[in-house]
């Protein structure tokens, strides 16, 4: 029982680590009693502390031992460090019910022509041949083991992973929900005493194949622009370990969002308007790329206002942003709060900044130069003054806007837009901008791969590409839980068009065709405020409202501000996302790291027998033909001549009963008064003993000639 007490407490008698070290790597057997090594090899095999050395072979001439390393079963990789990281996440799921059928090889093999694939290299010399043909059988070899991943990561998904869409940090969340709320403040500011009744409906197609489709390009690569444009310093965004800021970064940028403001550019759009006298709309690019988004207006419910103004003789349609939502789903703020995380590493590169000014390589020193300051005596009244003007807040530079003319073409007739955009940032690779468009794409199964790209996210991906022409997009595939970013990509316009083609088979001119079917329609309403409204009642059609001028509101007009007053700003209870399959093309650092395929079991894991559960259904067998070569196969009967044979067996059955009885009741007749002769003696005198045996005898012959079957069987013949 006092065993204990000679244990010894490394942390009671603390040794410096190096020393630590020196013991551990000389001999362990020294401190093989001391609790904490003990604990240590107990919660993890695979890092003993104790001996790693064994016995040389007899074939080998080194003069010292060999080391025997452990392997790590999560990774398959020996274990050469004493101390571990217990911090450091293990990128991939550790427990696969099976391995891969392709060794580390055919992994690594897999990922080159994968990555040259994906890099669009053209495969032409004869080794480039062989190995994408080695890479195709490779693939046919996989389909199988494929599927049973998909299967295994939609269950696991759905058992465990499921919640990871329904939570949100609570910081990000109140972030999130503060910007909505000055937003919608500035909605009940401007639309505080309009109503609006329902004037008509129009059509709103869903996606749609079209024989001839319409041009939308723009006029000229001429812009217009104003405000300021941040700049992102992509080194500093991609190798941070988290995109999770301190408190005080995002209040510094909620006060950033809350103090800036769109630009007023009414003068320079009216001044293009008397310009160019073929403008009909005026658009805003956000707006423009939600509308032509068919996969997510379609499943939503929005608003639109829009006005139609006579100038110069014609009607020109002015369409804004979009209308804040009523309500927010867990994964919209979780996309919005990675947004808004993203901006915060943006920054305003000011000209008059001394630490960006570059200086000329003339070999000038720079001189120290002394100013003499001169000190004034003032009031205590006049100081305070001076430092509550100075304390107060500058003006804050606006959001940047640019005006880009576009026109449509349909047939013969053409139409001019005036589309207004924003640039989320640009990169300066020597001195040139390079303007990007951030796109974030959240991942909820990081540990195993990259999730596909949805049709909505393709789709607003495109749109927001293609009304800047002059720019690239970064895809950010971030990790949910751990906000950290697990790869990133530059896109142009003829990547996300080919993802969505062979994702989804859309052609992207559709969208404009079909968007354009609507707006269209718009060119014969009135001059005055609208709004565009979709109810998720009827998903083909599009409500349009128009303000109501009357003094005495009815029932059936809308009031903005009182429809915004309860906003749902606090999360929806219940809430249900469906799984999104793992992107077979899509490489991670996981996989380079791991030399590990997408979607495929680990290959230093064995390789067991999985079968589905589909296969462990019993079949039934099938039927065994009984038909010979001689016999003749039956025809089947009708239904009549079945119903005639019935009957007549009931016929039999009942004469055969009939027949039973008849015999039953003679057997019993034959019974009771058939010729018997008992024991009774003869009134005759025997005068001898001879006359006596004579007479027994013949009794006895006559006794057993007496057949009583024979009466039975004559009756049975007469009652037939």
């Amino acid at each position: 029982m006092d065993a204990y007490m000679k244990l010894e407490w490394s942390k009671q008698n603390r040794r410096s680590e190096q020393r630590l070290l020196e013991y551990f790597a000389i001999d362990f057997s020294q401190y093989e009693e001391d609790i904490f090594n003990l604990h240590i090899n107990e919660t993890d095999t695979v890092h003993q502390l104790g001996d790693t050395f064994r016995e040389k072979d007899q074939d080998d001439d080194e003069s010292t031992a060999l080391l025997e390393y452990p392997v790590d079963p999560r990774t398959g990789r020996q274990v050469r460090e004493l101390e571990i990281d217990t911090t450091k996440r293990v990128g991939l799921y550790d427990d696969f019910p099976s391995g891969s059928q392709l060794s580390r090889a055919d992994h690594q093999h897999c990922l080159k022509v994968l990555n040259r694939i994906n890099m669009r290299l053209a495969f032409e010399s004869t080794e480039d041949r062989k190995a994408l043909e080695r890479y195709r059988t490779l693939m046919k070899k996989l389909e199988k083991e494929r599927k049973l991943f998909e299967s295994f990561v939609k269950n696991y998904f759905n058992s465990n992973l499921v919640c990871r869409k329904s939570s949100i940090d609570k910081e990000l969340d109140d972030l999130v929900v503060a910007i909505w709320k000055g937003k919608v403040g500035r909605i009940l500011d401007g639309f505080a005493d309009k109503r609006y009744m329902l004037a008509t409906a129009v059509i709103w197609l869903n996606y749609k194949q079209h024989e001839r489709n319409v041009r939308f390009e723009p006029v000229s690569e001429d812009v217009v622009e104003f405000g300021v444009v941040k700049n992102i310093f992509t080194e500093s965004l991609l190798q941070c370990d988290t995109l999770r800021r301190n408190q005080r970064i995002l209040d510094a940028f909620f006060e950033d969002q809350h103090r800036a403001h769109p630009v007023d550019d009414n003068a320079e759009v009216k001044t293009i308007l008397q310009q160019d006298e073929d403008i009909r709309f005026v658009i805003n690019s956000g707006t423009l790329a939600y509308l032509l988004n068919c996969a997510s207006n379609m499943e939503e419910q929005w608003m639109v206002p829009f006005k139609i103004e006579v100038i110069e003789g014609r009607n020109v349609i002015f369409i804004g942003r979009k209308l804040q939502p009523i309500k927010m789903l867990t994964h919209d703020r979780n996309i919005k709060a990675h947004k808004y995380l993203v901006r915060s590493f943006m920054s305003i590169v000011r000209k008059d900044n001394p630490l960006n000014v570059s200086r000329e390589a003339d070999g000038e020193k720079d001189t120290e130069c002394t100013v003499k300051t001169e000190f004034k005596v003032v009031e205590f009244d006049e100081y305070l003054q001076s430092i509550a003007e100075a304390s107060k807040l500058k003006p804050h530079p606006h959001r940047n806007s640019r005006l880009q003319l576009w026109k449509l073409q349909e047939g013969d007739d053409q139409y001019r837009f005036l589309v207004r955009s924003r640039m989320d940032c640009y990169e300066s690779l020597r001195k040139v901008k390079f303007y990007i468009n951030i796109s974030i794409k959240l991942e909820y199964q990081a540990e195993f791969g990259a999730e596909q790209m949805t049709k909505n996210e393709l789709n607003h991906e495109w749109a927001r590409q293609y009304l800047r022409p002059n720019s690239k997009t970064l895809r950010l595939r971030i990790n949910a839980a751990t906000h950290a970013i697990v790869s990133h990509h530059y896109l142009e316009l003829k990547d996300i068009e080919e993802e969505l083609k062979r994702s989804y088979n859309i052609d992207p001119a559709n969208l404009i065709t079909n968007l354009w079917q609507t707006l269209k329609l718009l060119l014969n309403f009135p001059p005055g405020e609208h709004i565009l409204q979709h109810d998720l009642k009827n998903k083909e059609t599009v409500n349009v409202l128009s303000i109501n001028t009357s003094t005495n509101p009815t029932c059936s007009s809308i009031s903005l501000a009182d429809l915004y007053s309860n906003v749902e700003y606090d999360r929806p209870a219940v809430e249900c996302y469906e799984w999104i399959p793992i992107d077979k093309s899509v490489i991670t650092q996981m996989h380079r790291e791991n030399t590990l395929l997408p979607c495929t079991f680990p290959h230093w894991v064995s390789v067991k027998r999985i079968t589905s559960r589909e296969t462990l259904k019993a079949k039934r067998p099938p039927p065994v033909p009984t038909v010979t070569s001689e016999s003749k196969p039956k025809k089947k009967k009708s239904k009549a001549s079945r119903v005639r044979k019935k009957l007549k067996d009931r016929e039999n059955k009942a004469q055969e009963r009939k027949h039973q009885h008849f015999v039953q009741e003679v057997q019993q007749s034959l019974n009771h008064f058939a010729p018997y002769e008992g024991p009774s003696r003869s009134r005759r005198s025997v005068d001898n003993d001879a006359n006596k045996k004579a007479s027994s005898v013949t009794r006895a012959k006559s006794r057993e000639s007496l057949d009583y079957q024979l009466y039975v069987n004559q009756a049975s013949g007469s009652g037939k």
